[in-house]
């Protein structure tokens, strides 16, 4: 199981001031699974399923 702390961060964007995004703080060990993310380009967007396969890929899932 992945331990994170979410932090709801506001973000200023007009006209939808009520859009959020949310900061995740993985810990150390759990950085490879941010690593493996990294190395994809995904056009600046995850789905669920590649989040998912990141996790299995670290072994965090």
């Amino acid at each position: 199981m992945v331990k994170v702390k979410v932090i709801k961060v506001p973000i200023p964007v007009d006209p939808v001031p009520q859009k959020f995004t949310y900061v995740i703080e993985l810990e150390a060990t759990q950085a490879r699974f941010l690593r493996g993310l990294l190395r994809h380009d995904y056009g600046g967007s995850l789905t669920a399923a590649q989040i998912i396969d990141g996790l299995n890929e670290a072994g965090l899932g």
